[in-house]
């Protein structure tokens, strides 16, 4: 069985003082686009003003990276370029950085990890929305087997991977030179704990959307009404208000299968570092925070 052993750092910056990805929508649309044109991408991170991409070097064996990443980087790009309607956003795209053991490629992921930190735009590389460490925790439903495949190209063992990692990671001067503690699950309760606002805010962060979004994001809003009922929020005409169907709708819904994130979800849920992206305006959440408890 042959291996993938060499890697490239690509990265893109914008024209100063061009930051696109401040705003959540044009972000979500790059990161979208992203998963979709480079699906064997190790590690990627959203700056405000550029984008770090780590992809199995073409030519690889068992690698499905596009033959020709500068173009399609490029046209990607220009993509968004014609989106926002500028003349000119990108600076030329550099020739990658090339990766040549699992050591450094080890090195590179916590360097894309880390680079909201050391550019203090967060204080902890969990609460960056637009990395893929997201993905390494558990913490978003899309690319579930992310730390899987981490695991796999890294030869690392399975047991306490996420212990050891994450303390390799958080264990950063500009982060915290002991670690961060790594992010632990909530468990159900019989009862509210939790706001009814703080579930919506957790099913969104899985999906990387606005709660907001609730009412027209399906997948969300099937596993926000599991989650609810999960965390004592039994209450079909309060859960339909929220999310815009009636209480037949909430029943049918919860009678379904529990929903693709559900983990993911209650991760957000038990950290709230998980839960905030830093651009995220709080307008977007203020509907929700008198939402509280009932008892």
């Amino acid at each position: 069985m042959h291996h993938i052993y060499k890697w490239n750092h690509w990265v893109a910056r914008t024209i100063s003082p061009e930051a696109p990805f401040q705003d959540f929508e044009i972000a979500r649309w790059m990161w979208t686009r992203i998963a979709e044109r480079f699906p064997e991408a190790v590690s990627v991170v959203l700056m405000p003003n550029h984008i770090h991409l780590l992809l199995p070097k073409e030519g690889n064996s068992h690698s499905n990276v596009p033959t020709n990443v500068p173009n399609t980087f490029g046209n990607l790009l220009g993509s968004l370029t014609k989106r926002m309607k500028k003349q000119a956003l990108w600076q030329p795209i550099p020739a990658p950085t090339l990766i040549s053991d699992r050591m450094k490629l080890r090195r590179q992921i916590r360097y894309l990890a880390l680079n909201p930190c050391r550019n203090n735009l967060c204080s902890d590389p969990v609460a960056w929305y637009w990395s893929t460490y997201r993905e390494i925790l558990g913490a978003s439903v899309e690319g579930l087997k992310r730390r899987e495949q981490i695991i796999k190209i890294l030869g690392e063992s399975e047991r306490n991977f996420l212990v050891r990692f994450h303390a390799y990671v958080s264990g950063d001067p500009s982060v915290e030179v002991r670690g961060t503690p790594l992010p632990k699950s909530s468990e159900p309760r019989v009862l509210p704990f939790y706001s009814i606002g703080a579930i919506l805010e957790a099913s969104a962060a899985a999906f990387r959307i606005l709660p907001t979004e609730i009412q027209t994001n399906s997948l969300c809003r099937s596993l926000f009404i599991h989650l609810a009922y999960r965390y004592g929020w039994r209450k079909p005409t309060l859960l339909g208000q929220i999310c815009g169907l009636s209480k037949t709708g909430v029943h049918r819904a919860f009678t379904q299968t529990s929903p693709l994130g559900i983990e993911a979800a209650e991760l957000c849920l038990g950290d709230s570092r998980l839960i905030r992206h830093p651009g995220q305006p709080q307008s977007e959440l203020a509907g929700f925070k008198v939402l509280r408890p009932m008892t």
